[in-house]
């Protein structure tokens, strides 16, 4: 766990995660470097201790990772269903705007041919 530790560390560009990995890497607790961190939610925390406590920490955070993914698939399922009628409503005021100026182009030039 500490070579994965440390090579992710070495592949991260994100200096604050950096310093969180090297906490890990020093050889503190999982747990306790991730809390000590508001980077990481407190579910994936509690996660981590229960794993260490029981001595299966790579189902433990197996499991949280499956959570946080399901989590995440309904996000982004929330996030598309909202995105569909917000496109719909773009189009549909582009359209009027459109058939507003034509109207009103075309109701300009029929108002002009009647005063000469």
């Amino acid at each position: 766990m500490l070579d994965a530790i440390t090579l992710f560390r070495q592949a991260e560009p994100n200096v604050y995660l950096k310093q969180v990995l090297g906490r890990m890497a020093e050889g503190t607790a999982l747990s306790s470097a991730l809390k000590g961190s508001p980077f990481f939610p407190p579910v994936l925390c509690d996660v981590a201790a229960i794993g260490e406590q029981s001595g299966e920490i790579a189902a433990a955070l197996q499991r949280g990772a499956k959570r946080y993914d399901r989590k995440f698939t309904h996000k982004i399922q929330q996030l598309t269903t909202l995105i569909q009628p917000l496109t719909i409503l773009i189009v549909a005021l582009f359209v009027g705007l459109v058939a507003y100026s034509m109207i009103t182009g075309i109701l300009t030039s029929v108002s002009g041919l009647r005063t000469r």
